[in-house]
Order: structure tokens, then C-alpha cells, then sequence
């Protein structure tokens, strides 16, 4: 494994990530690896919030400096633990505990049940989505968006109950202590992952040196904004399109030559002010007169938008714990949420002063001690290393942290 690269993630660019990681294959390795690469930085540690997050994104694939395993836990279990569980229901706000602050688009949505955990930096939702007319296609596979970006990590559970209705599940990110609301402008449906480079009929030569928008013929999804080209290296301007009148997709940039080869983007930076991305192409001497647009990426069969807006009390939060200690001589927290774990050890991985196999799915173990007996084992999920620390991730169903009495983890044991 490149350690070389020395990460920190926050959910929207783990989101972002893993929309690459669905239906993985070697075929799109490398396109993988340079969106990972654009979307992290030379910093320092991940740090706990972030770590679970990851955690409950878990999915397959193995980058440089970071680890996010298949857990061989569903997803759906995790939600069923909380919202069909005496245990959590104290937790869980229903009701008045959800606020609608607007509620107003192609859809009818009604926030069924949310539940938000201290530190973990999200929300668990369900929510109940209605089309009176059934006049618009709802699938089981939808993407709910605010600004054009996805403000869940991971899957997105549905349940079709008849022509009208539909239950989801997902767990929402980023989420602010401060803030616990639930906002989304767009629910995409039917979503479709392209794999294979899609073409267009977008000529990069005609339009260098562009100064104004123009939406591109066969991903009408995306609006171009300008076309520059410095020694070998194009850089691309675009951004989203109105997706109340073109629907939704996330692309990934490249462009094609005339006999075929499909060179990909190596880097993307975002206008964080205005939401333009520039992606950057290195062509070397190709005439840009010989090169189309291609993408890859997701995209919606039908999008719907409007203004949606819901509050979630902060009654009864359920607060994570953090146990400090030792492990193998360095200092440890280990942050134990209700659905996650968090192990972070202060010690050098890069200069190889860490046992380097604890990087291996198989060669990380933890337990959960509980106050009444009970032994749980949670399901490694990711794991994350610089410079400055090492450290891992799990899932698992709903536990009280107030409960666990000891964490131990790969033989030595933090009491709680």
C-alpha cells in the first residue's frame, strides 16, 4: 500500500468517494484512485467525528492511507435496530420532535422518525414521501440532494408501499451540533451508474478560451463554464445544470482521442463560494481540436425538486463516550457511539513505528463488554493513517454507550 498520501476526509468528500465504490470493479481502479486523490490533502489526522462517519459509510476499497471494508453488516440492520428497538426508542423523535419548516415541491415528504447521535455528526431519518397523483416514478434507488450535492453517506433504503407512497431510510451528512435540521431541494429516482466512458458530441477545441455557459449535448446534466489550456494541462470549468429541467448526475471528467484512448481527470478544485468545479486534464501535445468530452458517473431517470425542511429536536441526545488508555505503548481514544466505534492511536504509521498488519481487515478485533453481561462484536469498517496516527473504524447495532462497561480491542482492554 502508497503511504505516501496523508488523508483527511470529511463526509461530503467520503460521500463523494464512495459514489465511485458501488459495483467496483478492477476495470475502474484507477479512475477511483484519482477521485480519491482530488478530493484529500496533505493534513493531519481524520479525527473521531469523521472516522465514524466512515464507519457507517462502510463499502469495498482499499486507496492509499485509507481502508473502508465490506463489513458484512446491512446497513438496513442498523436502522431496524434503531427505529424498531425499545431500547432506542427514548432517543428517537417522532412527532412534535420533528418540525416542518417548509415542505413545499413536486412531492408531499413527512419526516417519520430521526434520531441523532452526539459526535457521530448526522442523522438517522425516516422519512414518508407521497405523490397524491402518482404522477412521477419512484424506484427504490433515489439520491436527495441540497445545492446540487448529496446530503446523505452511504445507501439510501426505500420501501415501496403502493403507486403513492414510499418509506426511506439514510443517515444525513454533514450535521452540525448547532444544527440539526434535515434540507434537501432535489430527489432524484432511478438512479444508474455509468461505468464505461460516456461520450459526447462536446468538441474540446471549439471551445477553448470559452466566456460564457454551455450545457453539453449528451450530458445536459452539466454546464460548462470556461476552457483553458496551459502548456499540457487542460482545466475544465462546469458545474451543474438546472435540475428541475435537465434532472441530476454526478460526473467524472475526461476526454477522448480520436482513436479511442480515454484520459481521465487528475485533479478537481472547487470554488466553494459559487460550487464551480475545475478539473484538470493533463493531454500533453494532443491537438484539442481531436478531443471530445466523456464522463462517467451517476444519473437520474427522473428528478424532482422543491423545498424541503424539517427540525429535529435536540431532547434526549444520546451522548457518545470516550475512553482513553494505552495501546501497545501509545496513547489511544476509543469513542464509542450507539452504532459506531472509533479507535485513534497517537503513534508515527508512516515511519513504520505501528504494527503495520493492523491495517488488514482480518488482523483488527474489537469488543464490547456491556453492564448486564453481554459481549458485542462490531464489524470493522474502515480504517485511516498519516503521519500522526492510526486509526480504525466499526459498525454495529444500536448499543446505549452508557451500557459498555469495557472496550478491547485487538487484546488489550480500555475499562469504561
Amino acid at each position: 500500500m502508497d503511504t505516501n498520501i496523508i488523508t483527511e476526509m470529511d463526509e461530503q468528500r467520503i460521500d463523494e468517494l464512495l459514489t465511485y465504490t458501488t459495483g467496483y470493479t478492477d476495470q475502474n481502479a484507477e479512475n477511483i484512485k484519482k477521485l480519491f486523490m482530488q478530493k484529500t490533502a496533505k493534513k493531519r489526522s481524520i479525527g473521531r467525528r469523521v472516522l465514524l462517519a466512515a464507519a457507517i459509510a462502510a463499502v469495498t476499497v482499499v486507496l492509499s492511507g485509507i481502508a473502508l471494508a465490506a463489513t458484512g453488516f446491512d446497513f438496513d440492520s442498523i436502522f431496524n435496530s434503531i427505529f424498531s428497538n425499545k431500547e432506542a426508542s427514548p432517543y428517537v423523535q417522532t412527532g412534535d420532535g420533528i418540525t416542518a419548516l417548509s415542505n413545499d415541491g413536486d412531492m408531499s415528504v413527512e419526516p417519520i422518525a430521526a434520531f441523532y447521535e452526539s459526535g457521530l455528526s448526522g442523522l438517522y431519518v425516516k422519512l414518508r414521501i407521497n405523490d397524491p397523483t402518482s404522477s412521477k416514478a419512484l424506484s427504490d434507488s433515489l439520491v436527495f440532494l441540497e445545492n446540487g450535492m448529496k446530503i446523505h453517506t452511504g445507501q439510501v433504503f426505500t420501501e415501496v408501499i403502493d403507486s403513492n407512497n414510499v418509506f426511506v431510510s439514510m443517515f444525513i451528512t454533514p450535521m452540525p451540533d448547532i444544527d440539526r435540521t434535515i434540507r434537501f431541494d432535489t430527489i432524484a429516482s432511478g438512479i444508474t451508474f455509468y461505468y464505461e466512458a460516456q461520450p459526447t458530441q462536446f468538441n474540446i477545441g471549439e471551445h477553448l478560451g470559452l466566456d460564457r455557459s454551455v450545457i453539453v449535448q449528451g450530458a445536459e446534466f452539466i454546464k460548462v463554464n470556461g476552457i483553458t489550456l496551459d502548456g499540457g494541462t487542460l482545466e475544465i470549468g462546469f458545474c451543474d445544470s438546472d435540475a428541475s429541467f435537465y434532472g441530476w448526475g454526478s460526473a467524472f471528467l475526461g476526454v477522448m482521442t480520436l482513436d479511442g484512448e480515454a484520459i481521465w481527470t487528475n485533479g478537481v478544485s472547487v470554488n466553494a463560494m459559487t460550487g464551480e468545479h475545475f478539473a484538470r486534464i493533463e493531454i500533453g501535445s494532443l491537438n484539442p481540436d481531436d478531443l471530445t468530452l466523456i464522463w462517467n458517473g451517476e444519473r437520474a431517470d427522473h428528478t424532482m425538486t422543491g423545498s424541503w425542511e424539517f427540525a429535529v429536536s435536540g431532547d434526549n441526545i444520546l451522548e457518545t463516550r470516550i475512553l482513553k488508555g494505552e495501546f501497545e505503548g501509545y496513547e489511544t481514544e476509543v469513542t464509542i457511539g450507539a452504532t459506531s466505534v472509533g479507535i485513534e492511536i497517537l503513534a508515527d504509521y508512516l515511519n513504520n513505528k505501528f504494527p503495520y498488519e493492523l491495517t488488514a481487515v482480518d488482523g483488527v478485533t474489537l469488543m464490547l463488554t456491556l453492564s448486564d453481561g453481554t459481549i458485542v462484536y462490531p464489524k470493522f469498517s474502515s480504517s485511516m493513517n498519516d503521519s500522526m496516527t492510526a486509526s480504525f473504524g466499526y459498525v454495529m447495532g444500536f448499543v446505549n454507550p452508557a451500557d459498555v462497561v469495557s472496550v478491547t480491542f485487538c487484546g488489550t482492554t480500555f475499562p469504561g
